[in-house]
């Protein structure tokens, strides 16, 4: 605040600007004399920085070749390659939080992660964040970023470790970072929560309608198959009416789990 003595010419203008993380309030005065103006910042919050990637991270570069033979069909390290999950293997080259950028294909610049022990191969980029920073929000970020638009112009479109790490973004402070990776961790667990639900439900829906379907003797009798009904018009009709009404379930029910 700027305080001093006014002449008649002298001229007051106040400007208050008050954005989410900051109040900022300051009294200019226009006059014949120079002044200096004070400014005074209530519960500043420090502003996102612009980094390159390289910067963000403690490991950043491609993992291993493994030969198709030593993947497997189940074994206790699973096996990550440019578009995740290829198989498991018997021994592992990384072990921790990753995020894994897929650097081959026509899907390179997909962004997966990686928990615990398992084997990266040559095709993924394995990246974890240094002290300054939180590996679970580099994930979000990294694909919110589209690297695919980084991929070499050639047959078989590749992205460069070097490439990636001179891309720049910007990022807020480590407390930030947590607070968002969180948020967006505990968001994706919900939706998984909610697919395996609306999937689990649909399969139950269907082998209802399927059973029902059975049980009113649409078809083969579920409890006989061996036997078969003899026709009759007026009972066919009405397993007809059945098999619609039923069908119409499926479709209403599916367009709530879609909903």
């Amino acid at each position: 605040m700027v305080t001093g003595t006014t002449s008649p010419s002298t001229r007051y203008e106040r400007i208050s600007v008050s954005p989410a993380s900051c109040s900022i309030k300051s009294e200019y005065v226009i006059a014949s004399h120079a002044f200096k103006p004070q400014y005074k910042c209530i519960n500043y919050t420090p502003a996102w920085e612009q980094r390159k990637l390289g910067e963000l991270s403690s490991e950043f570069q491609s993992g291993d070749f493994i030969s198709a033979e030593k993947i497997l069909a189940s074994g206790p390290y699973p096996v990550y390659g440019g578009n995740g999950l290829r198989g498991y293997a018997k021994r592992y080259n990384h072990d921790g939080f990753y995020a894994l950028i897929g650097r081959q294909g026509a899907l390179c610049g997909n962004v997966n992660t990686a928990v615990g022990k398992a084997y990266f191969t040559e095709h993924a980029v394995a990246i974890k964040a240094n002290s300054l920073h939180d590996t679970r929000f580099l994930v979000h970020l990294l694909r919110c970023m589209d690297l695919g638009q980084y991929s070499g112009q050639s047959a078989q479109p590749g992205l460069a470790v070097g490439v990636l790490k001179e891309v720049e973004t910007t990022v807020p402070s480590k407390v930030e970072q947590q607070a968002i990776g969180s948020f967006f961790s505990r968001l994706d667990d919900l939706i998984t929560l909610h697919q395996r639900k609306r999937e689990s439900r649909i399969i139950r829906v269907r082998s209802f309608i399927w059973l029902a379907g059975d049980i009113s003797g649409i078809g083969v009798s579920a409890y006989q198959p061996e036997k078969r009904r003899p026709y009759d018009r007026r009972q066919h009709q009405r397993r007809n009416v059945v098999l619609r009404l039923l069908r119409a379930m499926d479709q209403r029910i599916q367009g709530r789990c879609n909903s």
